[in-house]
């Protein structure tokens, strides 16, 4: 029953934050699988990271303050999130950052300039780069589109 109730919470979930609502169940369902203590310490350590990511996006994050609040080193840091999320822990971050501007550039009249700072990014070129690697587009013309 509870498997049932679990796999029916995970169907609708595609967004990135909602990836971390997965390693949250997960984590907490793990002690039904006493075999699985490793895998447990290290989702644990993946889930408090990826909460330090999603609390303090706007802020300037770097490697080693994602890897400390998880209390493990750049490398395991950096080898959790390519395991289970099959990415990097500094692009996780910046693509949780374009789902947040995706927000703002959505349902705010904030500048681009403005999003980009409210989401972390250092400048807005930057930000519109990755915009457009991600987006095919820019954020003023998604804005404009998605609106």
């Amino acid at each position: 029953m509870l498997y049932k109730k679990n796999v029916d919470e995970i169907q609708p979930f595609i967004t990135l934050e909602k990836t971390v609502h997965i390693f949250r169940l997960l984590a907490e369902n793990m002690n039904y699988f006493p075999d699985y203590d490793k895998d447990t310490e290290d989702t644990l350590a993946l889930t408090t990271m990826i909460g330090y990511v999603q609390k303090n996006y706007s802020q300037k994050i770097m490697l080693k303050d994602i890897s400390s609040s998880g209390n493990c080193c750049k490398t395991k840091c950096t080898s959790l999130f390519q395991k289970y999320l099959n990415t990097s822990p500094m692009v996780y971050l910046n693509r949780y950052r374009l789902e947040k501007s995706v927000f703002l550039l959505q349902n705010t009249t904030m500048s681009v300039t403005e999003i980009a700072y409210t989401c972390g990014f250092s400048n807005s070129s930057y930000f519109c780069e990755l915009f457009h690697k991600y987006y095919n587009t820019t954020p003023g013309k998604f804005r404009n589109s998605n609106r």
